[in-house]
């Protein structure tokens, strides 16, 4: 391959490493300002802006839960990109999801009692938010040196599929709802689809263990 044909396919450089962090944080803040100019700051706002946060940290997750599974199946030059930055786009996801979190406990102040929630889906969901505390503060180096890699890839797995359980038990009993429940639903769905066929591709053909991760 000409070497300059490979520049050509790889994602720019600036998109790389930190750099995703920060774009993220950028982009749902910049969501989240115009959502209330649009919508106002008061429980309409509110409730939009808890949606849109959602879906977005939705949108940035499924893409952080297939990224090694896309690249075991197809070895392109954006796979590649996926799996070398999947680290600070699960760091994206976790600051897309603070930002619902802060949405979320906002509409909570601005209600008071008046505020509705189930007592199952709290559980659930603050669960998640711990693990997915928990995987941001053990996205790097000195974390899976000082956890171990075997209970880091533990720790990192049970987040994982705990936080992709519960978006699934949000979005797929909403499919019929809305088309775009339905598109949500899909996005993780196909997530854990795309994962399956690469389990199966591994059994098939053991060297592609090395693209499969948490």
């Amino acid at each position: 391959m000409n070497p300059s044909e490979g520049r050509r396919e790889a994602p720019p450089a600036r998109l790389e490493g930190a750099v995703l962090v920060a774009y993220t944080a950028l982009g749902v803040a910049a969501l989240c300002a115009g959502t209330l100019a649009v919508h106002g700051s008061g429980e309409e706002g509110l409730r939009v802006l808890t949606r849109a946060t959602a879906r977005v940290a939705l949108a940035i997750f499924a893409i952080v839960y297939a990224a090694s599974s896309l690249r075991c199946l197809w070895r392109v030059p954006f796979t590649g990109w996926l799996l070398r930055n999947r680290r600070h786009l699960g760091l994206s996801f976790a600051v897309a999801h603070a930002f619902h979190a802060v949405a979320v406990l906002s509409l909570a102040a601005a209600l008071g009692e008046a505020f509705e929630y189930d007592p199952l889906s709290l559980a659930f969901g603050g669960a998640a938010y711990g693990f997915v505390a928990a995987l941001a503060a053990t996205s790097s180096d000195r974390a899976v040196a000082a956890l171990g890699p075997a209970r880091w890839r533990r720790l990192h797995r049970a987040g994982v599929h705990y936080v992709w359980l519960v978006f699934a038990a949000t979005e797929v009993p909403a499919a019929l709802s809305s088309p775009l429940h339905f598109a949500l639903a899909g996005l993780a769905l196909g997530a854990a689809v795309l994962r399956v066929a690469a389990a199966l591709a591994h059994r098939r053909s053991p060297s592609a263990r090395s693209a499969l991760g948490a």
